[in-house]
């Protein structure tokens, strides 16, 4: 009997500090890939605002670019009126 439970006491210890090795990679892992998950969707999140204002940005180009190309067909049509109306 006594056999049997330094047997088993053996085992645990064993045992406990595979578990207790595990346990810890398991957290190194764990806290490494957490950090570079964060990294990654802080420049998704980063990118995606970069997105949207350029977006805008070009949303406002394109509004000015169609009233600068108003603009410039009137004047080419006032011009083309003038010049045949001589």
């Amino acid at each position: 009997m006594q056999n049997l439970e330094t047997s088993l006491s053996f085992i645990a210890k064993e045992h406990g500090e595979r578990l207790k090795n595990i346990e810890n990679s398991l957290i190194y892992i764990e806290h490494t890939h957490g950090e570079k998950l964060q990294v990654l969707f802080d420049y998704f999140t980063d990118q995606d605002t970069k997105y949207k204002e350029t977006k805008f940005d070009i949303q406002k180009f394109e509004t000015k670019l169609d009233n600068l190309d108003s603009r410039l067909f009137a004047l080419e049509y006032y011009k083309n009126d003038k010049l045949t109306s001589k």
